[in-house]
């Protein structure tokens, strides 16, 4: 099996797929793995990833790309433990080169990207153009602080129209928090929901899966493509989130408030994200933001 790859490491990581395929003895599991592992690589280079250097976020992502494709939930678990177990079997072992192959972090290599106000107003701008779900997604990410497992799990039924303003309530470690959402981000929803009163906030568009929940890596390639139309550097949901923390801190917000906003249990974390661009984040004062585009 040839393992795809667009880094110097590939021809490394490919001799060690085989090694790690033979440590198998079911010919079975190791055509079935074999499998797999090629198409995860495919995956990656379909979503402009470096399939060496993917990540356990990157194969949560595709995990949720092959439900929403409908591939059955034992493949989807088997998938499951061929990724992970490669993953495992590469941490323990070094390249011809002596050097050790490490294990793909939880999260990306590269620090989440700072948003100034040039990008930001851009990027709403673009998610516009797209439409009234990018819009939706992009200010509830961005101007309202969400995190985008509490965006793709909320339903319609979960926002509330009284007392104002409107707010969503989202749930985190089995616990419910409410939380209160600007005028632009009502405006947007308003438009998206429309007449719906019941499942899914932001629904797929997959051919075969419409009026489906929106999936992770549905809503991964949507802010690619508002970032695309708004002509900046590639952006992640955190990203957006991210630009929330530092809007508030430079709004003057104490930063107490903000950690009970987005949902963190400790003030520590909330800090990070202001990490060490936030003090350049200019930003309306919190009465202005509500009443953005």
């Amino acid at each position: 099996m040839q393992v795809e790859g667009r880094s110097e490491g590939a021809d490394e990581l490919a001799a060690l797929a085989e090694l790690w395929l033979a440590s198998y003895g079911s010919k079975n599991t190791r055509s079935a793995y074999a499998g797999d592992l090629s198409a995860f690589n495919h995956w990656c280079g379909e979503a402009d990833g470096l399939p060496v250097e993917a990540t356990t976020a990157d194969i949560a992502r595709y995990l949720e790309w092959s439900r929403a494709e409908g591939v059955s939930p034992a493949t989807v678990s088997r998938r499951r433990s061929a990724l992970t177990s490669f993953v495992d079997f590469a941490g323990r072992h070094e390249t011809s080169s002596g050097d050790a192959i490490k294990r793909p972090s939880s999260s990306p290599s590269s620090p989440t990207t700072m948003l100034d106000d040039r990008e930001a107003e851009a990027l709403l701008r673009a998610s516009d153009r797209l439409g009234a779900k990018a819009a939706t997604l992009v200010r509830l990410l961005m101007l309202d602080g969400l995190r985008l497992a509490e965006v793709l799990a909320a339903d319609v039924g979960d926002v509330r129209r009284k007392p104002a303003p409107e707010s969503l309530t989202v749930e985190r470690h089995e616990r419910s928090r409410t939380v209160p959402l600007c005028a632009a981000t009502i405006r947007r929803l308003n438009e998206y929901v429309g007449r719906r009163r019941h499942g899914p906030l932001l629904l797929s568009d997959t051919r075969g899966h419409e009026g489906a929940r929106l999936t992770r890596f549905g809503a991964d390639y949507l802010v690619k493509e508002v970032a695309r139309a708004a002509r900046v550097a590639p952006v992640s949901a955190n990203a957006l989130r991210r630009r929330y923390v530092a809007a508030a801190a430079n709004a003057g917000t104490h930063i107490d408030d903000i950690r009970d906003h987005v949902g963190h249990r400790d003030s520590r974390t909330t800090r990070r994200y202001l990490e060490p661009e936030a003090a350049n984040v200019m930003t309306p004062s919190p009465s202005a933001r509500t009443q953005r585009r």
